[in-house]
C-alpha cells in the first residue's frame, strides 16, 4: 500500500491529517506475472532451438528433454513412450542433478513398465491435458498402482508432481513427468501450463526425429 497525505499544524503541532492512500498489491502482482511470462518465452524458444539441433538423434532428442526439463522445472523428469503394441509406457529417458541418484534410477525404473491403464495415465489418455498434482503423498500414489510398482514411489518422497501428455499428429505418443522431491515448494498452475507448452514441443521434435531417421534408412536402402 502507498500513502501519499499532508498535515496541518498550528502552534507547532499537527491538528489534521490529510491523506490517500493507494492498493499496488495488484500492480506488482501484475508486473511479476507478464516478468515470468517473459523469461519462460525465452526458455520455450531457447529449447526449441537446442531440440532443433539435435533433432536428427532419437536418442539425443530424449536426454536432451530430460536435462532441460529438468533444468528449467525440477527436480526429476521421467519420459515414458507408447509401446508399439499400445499396451505400455517405457521408460526412455531419465534425468536427475545427482549422478548417483540418476544412475540407481535408471536401474530401478528399466526393470519396470508401466501399463497404459496403470497410475495416473487413463486420466492423461482421456483429458488429453497435462495433470497437475501440487500436494501428493506416497501412500496417495501407491493407492494407483500395482505393488510391483512401489520400489518406484518409494526411492525418493515424492510431494508435488506434473504428468503431461507428448502430444503428436493427433495421438498421444508417451507422457512426460516431473517430480518435486521437496516438500516446500509445491508445483503451480503456471508450472502445468509450462510443461505442457515444453511436452508439445518435444512431442514435435522427437516425431521429427524419427521421420529423419526413417528418411535416411530409405535412403541406405
Amino acid at each position: 500500500v502507498r500513502a501519499q497525505g499532508a498535515a496541518e499544524r498550528r502552534d507547532g503541532k499537527t491538528v489534521r491529517l490529510y491523506g490517500a492512500f493507494q492498493d499496488i498489491t495488484e500492480r506488482k502482482r501484475a508486473e511479476e506475472v507478464q516478468r515470468k511470462n517473459a523469461e519462460r518465452a525465452a526458455m520455450l524458444a531457447e529449447i526449441s532451438q537446442s531440440l532443433a539441433e539435435v533433432t536428427s538423434d532419437p536418442r539425443a532428442t530424449l536426454d536432451l528433454i530430460a536435462r532441460r526439463v529438468t533444468e528449467l522445472i525440477g527436480d526429476t523428469t521421467i519420459i515414458r513412450l507408447v509401446s508399439k503394441d499400445s499396451l505400455y509406457l517405457d521408460p526412455v529417458a531419465i534425468h536427475h542433478p545427482d549422478p548417483a541418484s540418476l544412475e540407481h534410477m535408471r536401474e530401478l525404473y528399466a526393470s519396470v513398465r508401466l501399463g497404459v491403464n496403470e497410475g495416473f495415465a487413463p486420466r492423461i489418455f482421456q483429458t488429453r491435458q497435462a495433470l497437475l498434482l501440487p500436494s501428493i503423498t506416497t501412500e496417495q500414489i501407491r493407492a494407483t498402482i500395482e505393488p510391483r510398482l512401489w520400489p518406484l514411489v518409494d526411492l525418493y518422497s515424492i510431494h508435488s508432481l506434473i504428468t503431461a501428455p507428448l502430444r503428436s499428429q493427433g495421438r498421444i505418443i508417451g507422457l512426460l513427468t516431473v517430480m518435486r522431491l521437496q516438500p516446500d515448494k509445491p508445483y503451480t498452475a503456471e508450472d502445468r501450463d509450462f510443461l505442457q507448452d515444453l511436452a508439445d514441443r518435444a512431442a514435435l521434435a522427437l516425431t521429427n526425429a524419427w521421420l529423419f531417421t526413417e528418411m535416411e534408412q530409405r535412403v541406405t536402402e
